[in-house]
């Protein structure tokens, strides 16, 4: 067994030595005997089973377990971060929370304690700074700490939010009918007003609620959008969802009523198209409050790279954005997009379509498995063979079964 695992170790030293660093999408985990492991896309063991669990590879390192300790390794194998914590957090801004003897601190991508652990919680990095808890007195306070462990002021909070944009929300004092308000880097208050709830910014605006009504503040404490809505949501791509009378719409960064609230539901913009409803029927619309896609739809899925799923009937299809059916709603059941095809049934057998609208394979097939390294099992005529995926002279994708050339 020690021999095999050093044949194992030597060939994979030798696969990154001759073809460079491996990139982190192309490094797998995989179990054996209970322990956890690295494969690359070619199913070779790069990193022995090992661990007791390990994580995907994210900026070249990845948290793994060993009995009850944490830390992290590089795609060599090797702790860069001791495996020595009860608990250890992701990076962010460079730094992660660490957990040991249940004190909190932090530790940097080589592994040294830049922050001593000396802190009852601690929370991650965000704006250069970072929110930790002490639990003295019996309550629990907040303050905040740069990356020198240096607090931006003298002040102890009953509650607060991350930094976004140089502020963040507080809660001014302990008890159930608190206010919050905001702060910036130096703990100043940005804005003389206390509301009853408070938000973490987004694209930098901050959502807050007064008196049972929702509205936005900016980075400056302006209150550009006065609290007038029965519910409003963060904005997203530019626009915020506002709900009032049981009425759905957009408003945009200055507070105009791009859409009035009109539709029975609405979700957040994405890819530039919103998905409304009224009635019984779904469509989209653009950030001009147009009707792109008419309502006309039984269900839909949000735009992703382009394409929407629709449901009519009964039946599944895709859209693009200017409203045309690239692939008609005729399929029983559709599956995620994976490597710019999917499968697709009909009645009892399945098929495959590409992004592009074609049908690459008709329904014929009456099982199918996932696909590994752009290979399947599929049962045909009672009998499982294996179909591959390739990408031809002119780019176009097809799909070949064994035997086939």
């Amino acid at each position: 067994m020690k021999i095999r695992k050093m044949l194992v170790c030597l060939a994979a030293a030798i696969l990154l030595s001759s073809c460079g660093e491996i990139p982190d999408e192309q490094l797998m985990t995989f179990s054996e005997n209970g322990q956890w492991g690295y494969k690359d896309s070619h199913d070779n063991i790069i990193i022995p089973a090992t661990f007791y669990a390990a994580e995907l590879f994210n900026d070249g390192i990845a948290r793994v377990r060993v009995d009850n300790f944490y830390g992290y390794i590089n795609k060599k194998g090797k702790a860069i971060v001791p495996i020595k914590y009860d608990n250890i957090g992701y990076f962010h801004e460079g730094m992660a929370t660490a957990l040991k003897d249940a004190k909190y601190g932090y530790v940097s991508k080589t592994g040294k304690e830049v922050i001593p652990l000396e802190y009852f919680r601690a929370y991650n990095f965000s704006d250069g700074l970072a929110k930790i808890a002490d639990n003295k007195w019996g309550y629990v306070w907040y303050t905040f700490i740069d990356k020198n462990n240096k607090p931006i002021n003298s002040e102890k909070y009953y509650g607060a939010g991350d930094f976004v944009n140089g502020v963040t929300w507080i809660k001014i004092d302990g008890t159930p009918e608190s206010k919050y308000t905001y702060i910036n880097k130096l703990g100043e208050k940005i804005t003389d007003k206390n509301y009853d709830k408070a938000n973490n910014f987004k694209e930098g605006m901050a959502l807050v609620t007064l008196d049972g009504k929702d509205g936005f503040i900016n980075a400056q404490g302006a209150e550009v959008v006065a609290p007038k809505y029965d519910k409003a949501y963060s904005f997203n791509e530019g626009m915020a969802l506002i709900t009032l009378d049981n009425k759905d719409g957009f408003i945009n960064k200055e507070g105009v009523e791009i859409v009035p609230p009109k539709y029975d539901f609405a979700n957040d913009f994405k890819e530039g198209m919103a998905v409304v409803k009224n009635g019984d029927k779904y469509g989209f619309i653009d950030k001009n409050g147009i009707e792109a896609v008419p309502l006309k739809y039984d269900k839909v899925n949000s735009f992703e790279k382009g394409l929407a799923l629709v449901e009519l009937d009964g039946k599944y299809g895709f859209i693009i954005k200017e409203g045309l059916e690239i692939i008609e709603p005729q399929y029983d059941q559709v599956d995620d997009w994976k490597n710019s095809i999917a499968w697709v049934k009909a009645g009892n057998k399945y098929g495959f379509i590409a992004r592009d609208g074609r049908e690459i394979i008709s329904p014929r097939y009456t099982n199918i498995k996932d696909w590994r390294n752009d290979r399947a099992q599929v049962e045909l005529d009672g009998e499982w063979i294996e179909i591959k995926r390739i990408v031809d002279k002119k780019g176009t994708i097809i799909i070949i079964e064994q035997g086939q050339n």
